[in-house]
Order: C-alpha cells, then structure tokens, then sequence
C-alpha cells in the first residue's frame, strides 16, 4: 500500500464540499459502503466500515475519477479519510487534521 497523507488545509477545492458531506452522511447512515475488494486502503477492522462519495462528474454526467472514502468505526466515529483521483487504481491520499 503506498497511501500518501495531506493536510485538510492543502484539499483541492472540488474536494471540500464532498469531503463534508461523506463526514456527514456516513455518520448518518446516508453513505453507499466501499467494500475495498481492491485492497488499497489498510484493513477496516472488526465492527468498522468503509464509506465512499463522488467528488465531481465526468463531461457525461457519470461518476467521475474523484472518490472520497471515510473509516468510520462502530460507533459512528471518523477514524480515517481517504481521496484519490484516480479511481481504482491505486494512488490514495490520506486526509490529516
């Protein structure tokens, strides 16, 4: 796994809506799990989950290549946050405060 890490503070701007809006989704129950089947991202643990969210459309109107993933544990706490730009394909960007 080769995840680099970024401040909050240094997101691209089509990021920030997005990323708010996973925090708040995922939290409530609202979020479409990621299953990980790629194994990009560390393991979830027991009792904890994997969330995704698209960040953008393409020039068609579909998903895009922006993904913003959050590890959320059992108790609905944000343990990680995840974004890359290039969808399924290996290159994740951890999201620090």
């Amino acid at each position: 796994m080769n995840i680099s890490r970024m401040h909050k503070d240094r997101l691209p701007q089509e990021l920030k809506e997005p990323v708010r809006d996973l925090r708040f989704n995922a939290k409530y129950g609202k979020a479409v799990v990621f299953s990980n089947n790629e194994r990009f991202l560390p393991e979830a643990g027991r009792g904890n989950t994997y969330y995704e969210h698209d960040a953008g459309e393409d020039r068609k109107g579909g998903r895009g290549r922006f993904r913003v993933v959050s590890l959320m544990g059992g108790d609905n706490s944000l343990m990680k946050l995840f974004f890359t730009s290039a969808h399924y394909q290996g290159e994740w960007t951890e999201i620090t405060w």
